[in-house]
């Protein structure tokens, strides 16, 4: 074996001890720029994959001029976080170490619409973009530190292959009587444990998040692993979240809100547990989790509307960056146009077009307050193929022109 392919195997097994650990993807790059070790790299978006692309090669620049113990950390267009460092070997610059992507907050929508101003992209790429960012894992500063310090050191010194011993394990004993006590516990525990899971799914399909929460504080004794499972606490109080989530999105159906939204909600929170490292942070997840999904009831499930205007609904909300007719919605949805807009209008108290227009504004003002983009580029990604027409059925739904609400939204801010 030439000595290039021995210094790629000591880099592999460096590059695969740091990825057990930390759980983020990590390249190694030689100086000719190939790709000689990758451990697990995310799909990238199309709209993301060139940008990131021409963000490397910057880096490796960067990385040459750089002395051995430099950690580069760097951001991209997209808020895609890296940390990179050089690998040299008797002062030759042998290739680069990238380690990411990764995050250093929680993505929200206002984090997604961020995204799509800044770089020009289309409404309709959120949902791609925002199961993209979900994916990530979330590393704070502190974090950051230890990451740096832990690169430098493990990747400045030779490859050792540790010799694994281990001792012969202790076999338990227990009593009968110790037995039988411990099943008569365990049937208790399961049975608390399922009265608590109909009582929470009671409160999450009727939208009562209050109820949900102090359910979940009242309990704390069944979702507990800390002292259950001292080997990995951790990992148990993973797998309870991933049965809560589940039962969660089933509560939420319960209630009537669309798969389409509880698909996303329950992809978001599944990987939002994996990626979470420690029992405080798995805590809040599972308040997160309990309120989102019993808010879901009061924002996708409108159960005082039937099930015509509910299909409309859900279908204007997912196309609202397309333009939309009311024959486009009645055809999809599989009724006559005549009777939809009839429906419509005696339940939600607006045309149909009306409330296409109010929700094409409200995704409008997410992008003026930002300030990224021109008003006539905003027109086009809520869906208006004329600006003037634009212009009109904002002031139409506010009272103000675009122009007058850029201006009152800067005025609000320097208050």
């Amino acid at each position: 074996m030439t000595e290039k392919n021995n210094y790629s195997k000591e880099i592999y097994h460096l590059c695969s001890s740091f990825y057990d650990l930390s759980n983020l993807a990590i390249q190694y790059i030689d100086n000719e720029g190939k790709i000689l070790v990758q451990m697990i790299q995310p799909h990238f978006p199309d709209e993301i994959l060139s940008s990131t692309n021409d963000s490397f090669q910057e880096v490796e620049k960067q990385l040459r001029q750089q002395k051995p113990d430099c950690c580069y950390f760097f951001i991209t267009s997209f808020q895609l976080e890296y940390i990179a460092i050089g690998l040299w070997k008797e002062k030759e610059f042998k290739g680069s170490i990238l380690v990411g992507p990764f995050l250093s907050t929680t993505p929200n929508l206002e984090f997604i619409n961020y995204i799509t101003s800044i770089n020009h992209l289309p409404l309709h790429t959120r949902k791609t973009l925002a199961n993209f960012y979900e994916s990530l894992v979330i590393v704070h500063s502190q974090e950051l530190h230890h990451l740096n310090v832990l690169l430098i050191n493990l990747f400045s010194h030779p490859y050792i292959m540790p010799d694994l011993r281990s001792s012969e394990p202790v076999q338990p004993t227990s009593t009968r009587r110790e037995v039988r006590y411990r099943q008569q516990n365990a049937q208790q525990l399961i049975e608390a444990r399922y009265q608590f899971e109909n009582i929470l799914m009671e409160a999450i399909s009727k939208g009562d998040s209050t109820l949900a929460v102090t359910t979940m504080n009242d309990h704390q004794e069944l979702t507990d692993f800390s002292s259950r499972n001292t080997a990995d606490p951790v990992r148990a109080y993973k797998n309870i979240l991933v049965t809560l989530n589940t039962l969660s999105r089933k509560a939420a159906e319960k209630g009537g809100v669309h798969p389409i939204y509880l698909d996303s909600i329950s992809e978001k929170f599944a990987l939002m547990i994996e990626r979470t490292k420690d029992l405080p942070s798995l805590s809040e997840i599972s308040r997160v989790l309990l309120t989102e999904y019993s808010e879901s009831i009061w924002l996708y499930s409108n159960p005082e509307y039937s099930t015509i205007v509910k299909k409309a609904i859900h279908y204007i909300l997912l196309h609202i960056d397309y333009p939309l007719t009311l024959e486009e919605i009645a055809r999809n949805i599989y009724v006559n146009p005549a009777h939809l807009s009839r429906k419509f209008k005696g339940e939600t108290q607006m045309t149909p077009t009306q409330f296409i227009h109010l929700k094409k504004v409200e995704e409008a003002k997410l992008h003026l307050e930002k300030g990224h983009l021109a008003i006539t580029e905003i027109a086009l990604l809520v869906g208006f193929n004329d600006p003037n027409y634009f212009g009109k059925v904002f002031k139409k739904v506010t009272g103000m022109t675009p122009s007058q609400f850029i201006r009152s939204t800067k005025k609000t801010l320097k208050r």
